[in-house]
């Protein structure tokens, strides 16, 4: 009998953990959260929460709101899951669009405060926070050096139109302290800021997402995505992001140290090719050593690509730049760059790396269309072999293409 009683307890234990409360913003009152529809009949009955305010958050469970609704205020998660299969999940429940969070007069649609960890936000339309004074973000992560969020999945979720009259203030999307990080099927659009910023990321990962219309304020700020401070490792992959409407900052930009590892391939970059385009701006910058990047259409910027680790490079697309298609910036690294085809501007390939034993080599590229092909101003050596090069203006500066496959038209 206590051997059943004791199972029984545990049973009750597992239903209560994995329970789900909804929330319908369209109720009249607010009920106990155990049911979806109907709304309460009185406050405290069986129907769904019309309120985020004072939820009692617990491991494993799952947060739901109905579908096609929307919920005028933040949604202040203060506690995490317990461990990676007992996440704190917030979605929609119901059949009909996206639930709306709309941050209505907050600095914050979605807060995910402190060092908290395990939290998925899923198919979820966030927008709108317009807050008095002060930066103001649709979905912040953790509260700074030392409390950063950790484990954090958000997946096809839509982030949109913070307001920010008069370019005043940082409206971004995504912001904050995130160590370890997974957006998939995210579309990002019509944002004064940044799409995303990060610092200390560690594990980085985004997929299958679109970022477009940033920095839309006027105030020449704002990136598809910023990642600084520390890093652990970047995994970026078939993402659309797409800078074109602006031509100042970048689409792309990792600005983080101590990162090994990690892939990014199959995506679109796009930075404004108009003439007056930005002396700093960059369809894509990376700094995460021992990368592979491959099979990427890169277009536009005043730099296509900068790269300051070591890698591989193969099987993209650059063209459209106005000063570089690929700047290698840096001390010592090794990088082999094959089968890459760059197209027009400045320089086709600029390297400017001093020091170590650090090597390029480009192999079978197609370098055309540049006023010079290749410029060297660093010492780090660079090995030449069997590129087809031909269009532009001058073969190369600061060294010799000895070994390249050269065309009348050079």
């Amino acid at each position: 009998m206590r051997m059943l009683a004791t199972i029984a307890l545990w049973c009750l234990w597992v239903q209560s953990a994995t329970a789900t409360v909804y929330i319908d913003p369209s109720c009249l009152h607010t009920g106990d959260g155990t049911t979806g529809e109907p709304c309460a009949v009185t406050p405290g009955t069986a129907g769904p929460r019309n309120t985020w305010v004072g939820m009692p958050w617990q491991s494993g469970e799952t947060y739901a709101q109905r579908a096609n609704s929307t919920y005028a205020g933040m949604v202040d998660v203060t506690q995490g899951g317990a461990s990676t299969t007992e996440r704190i999940t917030l979605t929609t429940y119901g059949v009909g669009s996206r639930a709306s969070i709309r941050g209505a007069g907050q600095q914050f649609g979605v807060y995910l405060r402190g060092a908290i960890s395990h939290v998925t936000l899923s198919n979820l339309d966030v927008s709108g926070v317009d807050s008095g004074s002060g930066n103001r973000f649709l979905v912040r992560l953790g509260n700074g050096p030392g409390e950063e969020a950790t484990d954090i999945h958000l997946i096809d979720v839509v982030l949109h139109s913070p307001v920010d009259p008069g370019g005043t203030y940082e409206a971004d999307a995504i912001w904050g302290y995130c160590a370890d990080c997974t957006f998939d099927r995210l579309r990002i659009f019509d944002i004064p800021s940044d799409g995303i910023w990060l610092a200390n990321v560690g594990h980085f990962t985004m997929r299958d997402s679109h970022c477009e219309r940033v920095a839309t304020s006027g105030r020449a700020t704002g990136d598809c995505v910023q990642l600084g401070g520390t890093a652990t490792s970047l995994t970026v992959q078939r993402n659309i992001l797409d800078h074109g409407s602006t031509e100042a900052k970048n689409t792309f930009i990792d600005l983080t140290t101590g990162g090994t590892g990690g892939v990014v391939e199959d995506n679109t970059f796009i930075m404004s090719t108009a003439g007056d385009q930005s002396t700093t701006s960059k369809a894509l910058s990376l700094s995460v050593d021992r990368l592979t990047i491959r099979r990427n259409r890169v277009i536009g910027g005043d730099w296509n690509l900068a790269y300051s680790g070591s890698g591989e490079l193969y099987d993209n697309e650059f063209h459209g730049a106005r000063s570089r298609g690929w700047q290698v910036v840096g001390t010592g690294q090794s990088v082999h760059a094959y089968r890459n085809v760059f197209v027009g501007g400045g320089a086709g390939v600029g390297v400017n790396a001093s020091g170590g034993a650090g090597e390029v080599r480009l192999t079978d590229n197609v370098i055309a269309g540049y006023a010079v092909a290749i410029v060297r101003s660093g010492t780090v050596r660079i090995l030449d072999q069997a590129n087809r090069v031909w269009g532009n203006g001058q073969h190369a500066i600061g060294l010799t293409l000895d070994q390249s496959t050269r065309y009348a038209a050079d």
